[in-house]
This record gives C-alpha cells, structure tokens and sequence, in this order.
C-alpha cells in the first residue's frame, strides 16, 4: 500500500515514476521555451537591424535613381546641343567652301563674317522655331 493508503504500491511506484518523467519533460520543455525565446529575441534584433538598413539602402536607392534621372535629362540636352554644333560646322563648312569659290571666281564679294553673321541669324531662328 501507499502512504496514504488508497492504491497498491506498485500502483503508487507506477504513478510516482509518471511524475518524475513528467517533471523531467516539463524541466526540459522549460529549457527549451527560454532558448527559444532568446533566439526569438535574437532575430528580432536583427529584423530591426535590417528592416533599418533596408531603410537606408532605400532612401540610398530613390536618391541614385533620381540623379540617374537627372544626368539622363543632361545627356539628351547636350545630345541636342551637339546635333545643333555639327550642323552648324556643316554649315560654316559648306560656307568656307561657297566663299572660296567666291573669292576665287570674284575677289570683290562679301567677307566671310557677313557669311557667318548670317548664319548665324539664321541658326538662332530656327533654334527659336523650335522652342
């Protein structure tokens, strides 16, 4: 009989050796709840770390994207300032050639800065069209 007296003591040996694993489970059930709560503290850490540095490669991310923008905007304006000077060198070319052929069939016709003068008034004018 058991100390109380209410169960067979094999009965009683039985139910204390239950409790003993029982309390051995639980010590280790608790052991492994603490290690699992300080791993879940220690991803929380990093979340905060990353979810921060994500912040920062972000605001780094819009910040090259907008000046990406910029000098894109800057290249097609000197795209189309180029393709205005190569006309224009095209141009004064063809004049250089034009006044050359003047010169050598007549030496009494208009200077060659009159020829570029008014190139240039016309180059403006077309360049205002545009606008």
């Amino acid at each position: 009989m058991s100390p109380l007296g209410l169960v067979s003591k094999e009965k009683f040996m039985e139910l204390q050796s239950k409790y003993e694993e029982l309390g051995h489970s639980l010590d280790q059930s608790k052991a492994e709840a603490k290690k699992l709560k300080l791993r879940v503290s220690e991803l929380s850490e990093s979340v905060e770390i990353l979810s921060k540095k994500n912040k920062e490669l972000t605001y780094s991310y819009h910040s090259v994207t907008k000046e990406k923008d910029q000098l894109q905007a800057k290249l097609g304006k000197y795209a189309e300032e180029r393709q205005l000077l190569q006309k224009m060198i095209k141009d004064l070319e063809f004049l250089a050639r034009k006044r050359r052929k003047k010169i050598e069939s007549s030496p009494d016709t208009q200077s060659f800065e009159s020829d570029i003068q008014k190139l240039l008034e016309q180059t403006s004018m077309e360049h205002s069209d545009d606008d």
